[in-house]
């Protein structure tokens, strides 16, 4: 159940900035993992295509910037990306060559939390075992059960500690049986803002 969207950010945060050239800029954004969601302009959209295609470059450049992260869950996000499962928001307006703000979406199996009681147990949970997934210190600034536009969801808010960014996440129960990991990444300065923005592209997204 825990998260790997941390790690999976910084790994196409890397290579993001030199890709955006050629993704679609998107108002209502139709998802090829069967999702819509109402996205602003100023966030370009690299699709599962994208991603998937430069998979080796992101692959690469994993290898030299993330060596002090769990490399099992290196490996286990990089093939995600290479199988098609991964999509990125890029921020045009916040983004800089040492770090691109972004959405991350994951596409993955299993079972999110129907209730306060199994948020509740999901967060202790994430808060004992996310530092071992991620091979970092966190602190867990929110935890819990939502729901988001008729979703089942889990919502984690949190720092890797040391990291200039902070993270926010929403879990979305899919009806398929599988879920969809929504992960802003903003550097510190960037994040108010842009949470207020994640949180209302989160709120839009429904079934296709």
């Amino acid at each position: 159940m825990f998260p790997h969207s941390p790690i999976t950010r910084r790994v196409l945060a890397i290579v993001g900035l030199s890709l955006m050239a050629g993704s679609a800029l998107a108002k209502d954004f139709k998802s090829a993992f069967g999702y819509s969601a109402t996205v602003p302009d100023h966030w370009r959209i690299m699709t599962r295509d994208d991603v998937q295609a430069n998979s080796g470059q992101i692959s690469s450049d994993a290898k030299r910037e993330l060596k002090d992260f769990n490399p099992q869950t290196v490996s286990a996000v990089q093939r995600q990306i290479a199988t098609g499962n991964v999509e990125v928001f890029f921020n045009l307006n916040t983004s800089t060559h040492d770090f691109a703000d972004n959405i991350n979406v994951m596409r993955s199996s299993g079972r999110v939390p129907v209730s306060t009681a199994e948020g509740q147990q999901a967060c202790a949970e994430a808060k004992t075992g996310l530092p071992g997934v991620i091979g970092r210190p966190i602190d867990l600034h929110d935890c819990g059960y939502r729901q988001i536009n008729g979703f089942h969801a889990l919502y984690i808010n949190m720092t890797v500690s040391g990291a200039p960014y902070r993270s926010a996440q929403y879990m979305l129960q899919m009806k398929d049986g599988r879920h969809l990991l929504f992960t802003l990444t903003a550097k510190h300065g960037d994040y108010p803002k842009l949470k207020n923005e994640f949180d209302a592209i989160v709120n839009s997204v429904r079934v296709r």
